[in-house]
């Protein structure tokens, strides 16, 4: 998503971080309302969400030395496995 002058601007008034906002942008479903979509990290979507990132750092974690094998092209996995 391009980010204009101003909501930069503001962002940074409001000491909202770029990360988040990229995260949101990508996880966090849009509505449209009074006239324009929006994305809303609302206390309930912000706790299901740290739920799920807690989960996948800790996968992360488990699969540590994990290596998947493309094709040329680099858009199909062809195997995967874990080096120890």
């Amino acid at each position: 998503m391009k980010i204009s002058n101003h909501a930069f601007d503001r962002m940074k008034q409001r000491r909202i971080i770029p990360e988040v906002a990229n995260f949101m942008e990508r996880f966090v479903p849009s509505t449209y309302g009074k006239g324009s979509n929006q994305i809303v990290l609302d206390r309930k979507t912000a706790s299901k969400l740290a739920k799920k990132l807690r989960k996948t750092a800790e996968n992360i974690e488990k699969n540590i030395g994990t290596k998947l094998i493309l094709d040329p092209s680099g858009e199909t996995m062809i195997t995967a496995y874990k080096k120890y």
